[in-house]
């Protein structure tokens, strides 16, 4: 009951941050220049988009998959793999900085 406690109130510290990283359209930016960043990178074919999947993985945790997706929603290449969790600190430090 006490980690409950201590983690609604760690939530409840941080909410105002999150909610200016999602007025202010960090968040947005952050993932669309994500994704522009691969497409730069990556020889795309007509249609093909990059997109940001998130999946559970065999280990139970939480991945954010960056994918080629062609336009019959089947991806192509898997451009990179990291834990949802970190994506979401990065997200955060990169809102700290600008």
């Amino acid at each position: 009951m006490a980690s409950s406690l201590l983690l609604k109130t760690l939530l409840k510290s941080v909410m105002p941050t999150v909610r200016n990283a999602i007025d202010d359209g960090k968040i947005d930016s952050f993932i669309q220049n994500l994704k522009k960043r691969y497409s730069e990178t990556d020889d795309l074919m007509t249609g093909d988009s990059v997109e940001i999947l998130i999946t559970t993985e065999i280990d139970g945790c939480e991945y954010a998959n960056i994918v080629v997706l062609t336009p019959e929603l089947t991806i192509r290449k898997l451009l990179a793999q990291q834990r949802l969790t970190d994506l979401i600190t990065s997200l955060f430090n990169q809102s700290e900085i600008e």
